[in-house]
Order: structure tokens, then sequence, then C-alpha cells
């Protein structure tokens, strides 16, 4: 192996290359390191000079210059409510009247009608209670899918289908208790 400078390389790179004249190692232009030759992005067939490492660097410096809002928490014109930036990611800003809000309801109220009170979305809701810890009512869930199971018979007859849904503990007409 030998160190020579290829035709088509600017004067001041220095390669390693083996017997077949394939380009195995490479000085890097940022840092000064020898690096093998996959440390190296490769543009139109040929190593970029700034190793995988470096390139990444500058990359993420030039995004953060160019980046339009700054880390910290902003209020939000189009949905009307505080997000907080960090980094590349947004997030609902959660503050103590909101929590509040979710503490006080969550067990008695159906998901959708404590997304709209909050203005954010149900999978919001549902993803905010197992962080906080919070479960539903076992009694207000019971009668929730017994309405929502009457309400279903009852558009199912509605609608003339037959067979609707009856449990095989109890008789036809022992539904509407």
């Amino acid at each position: 192996m030998s160190y020579l400078k290829p035709k088509e390389a600017k004067e001041d790179t220095e390669v390693l290359v083996n017997d077949r004249m394939e380009v195995v190692e490479k000085v890097c232009k940022t840092c000064g390191e020898t690096l093998p030759i996959n440390m190296f992005y490769i543009s139109q067939k040929r190593p970029l000079s700034s190793c995988k490492k470096c390139t990444n660097l500058r990359r993420k410096e030039i995004y953060n210059q160019k980046r339009k809002v700054p880390d910290g928490i902003k209020f939000q014109k189009s949905t009307g409510r505080f997000v907080e930036h960090k980094g590349n990611k947004t997030s609902i800003f959660w503050n103590g009247n909101m929590i509040s809000i979710m503490k006080r309801h969550f067990a008695t109220t159906e998901n959708k009608e404590l997304a709209e009170m909050l203005g954010v979305s149900e999978r919001t809701v549902t993803r905010k209670a197992r962080e906080l810890g919070l479960y539903k009512d076992k009694e207000w869930f019971r009668k929730v899918c017994r309405y929502n199971l009457i309400s279903a018979l009852a558009e199912c007859r509605r609608k003339g289908y037959p067979g609707a849904y009856v449990s095989k503990y109890k008789r036809r007409g022992d539904l509407l208790e």
C-alpha cells in the first residue's frame, strides 16, 4: 500500500491505495484524521473531503442556523394553545389547569368529550392519562358499555337486521333491564 494523490483529487488530499489501485483510507479535511474509506459519504462515485462525523456536525449547525422556531414554550395562534419546542420535536405544553381537569374528569368522562374540553386529540388524552396513571371508574365504564350495547341492539332492530347480539346468559326479554 502506498500514499498517492489521484488525478481527480485536489492537491492537499491524501489517500491510501492498495495494490489494485483502490482507495482504502483517506484523510478528513475537517478533523485531520486518517480514516477508512467507508467512514466518508460517497458523492458522484467519489468520497467527500470530510468524514461522516464532521459532515453530520456541519449539517446540524446549518440546520440550527436556519431553524425558524427556537427552543422554548410558545403560543400557537393556529391551535390557540401553548406548545413546547425541544430540538426537532414540538409537543403540547400541559399547564396546571389542563392537568387538574384531566385528573378531575377522566374517570367519569368519555375521552372524546375530554379532548374537546382540552382542545387536544383523543389519542393525546389517552397518552396523558397513562402518563399520569389515571384509569376509568369501573362502575361508570360498565354503565357506558351497557348503554352502548342497548343502543347497538336498538339500531340493529330499527334497520331490520335479524339475530342481533344476545348474550348466552340472558334471554331476549331480559336485555332492557
